[in-house]
Order: C-alpha cells, then structure tokens, then sequence
C-alpha cells in the first residue's frame, strides 16, 4: 500500500506519527493505539469547524481572561476620566482636541468589547452543537 492510496491511516496520539493500514501499536515509539482508524478529511473538517467558530466570535475567554479585559478597560476608561478631566482644564489647542476625540474613541471601543465578550457562546455549549 502507498501513501496515495485512499486507504485507513493509523495516528498515533503519543508521538504524531501517521502511518497507512489499521494498526494495534504505534510503528515508531510503539505504545498502543487507542483510535484505530484516522480520517484526515473528517479532522480537517472539524478544525476548520473549530477556527471558523472563533473567527465568527463565538468562543468565549475564559473567566480569568474576561477578568483581565474588564478589568483592563475599567482601568484605562478610570484614567481617560482623569486626563480628561485636566485636557479640559487648559487652554483649548488642536492637538487637545486630537487626543479628546481618540480617547473617547478608545473608550467607545472598549465598551464595545465589554458588550461583546458577555454575548458570545461558551466553548462547552460550542462542543454541545458539534456533536
């Protein structure tokens, strides 16, 4: 049997190894195989299942992660209250106005983010619909 043939392959989960026909053990570091049979089109498929999932956003952070981004952009919109607070004190320049406007663009953003991170399905309900 050559590798161009449409046959079953045999992957080793310990070392990676793919190798052609049903086989009980792994040719290379020989430790037994638990899955017999590999199907290179079906792993292809669920991967791309996994990425396409995530690029539309809907894999959620974990808890730490949402943490940090909440946390994060509280930070940053408590310290853009602040340096707006001292822009508006100053005399009025172009460049003033500049910086107001980015950061309220940042700021607007950030809330965006925060909107969206707490709609996004969970990455367990995610397995539940692909299976």
């Amino acid at each position: 049997m050559t590798l161009e043939d449409d046959g079953a392959l045999t992957f080793c989960d310990q070392c990676g190894h793919l190798q052609p026909g049903v086989r009980d053990e792994c040719e290379r570091c020989g430790v037994p195989l638990d899955r017999s049979v590999y199907d290179p089109f079906v792993a292809i498929h669920q991967n791309a299942a996994v990425v396409r999932q995530a690029v539309r956003g809907r894999i959620k952070p974990s808890r730490f992660g949402k943490f940090a981004l909440v946390a994060l952009g509280l930070f940053y919109l408590a310290c853009s209250g602040a340096l707006l607070q001292a822009m508006l004190h100053g005399p009025f320049s172009v460049v003033k106005a500049f910086w107001i406007l980015l950061d309220l663009v940042i700021g607007l953003a950030i809330l965006s983010a925060f909107h969206r991170v707490m709609q996004r399905d969970s990455w367990d309900e995610y397995r539940k619909w692909s299976s």
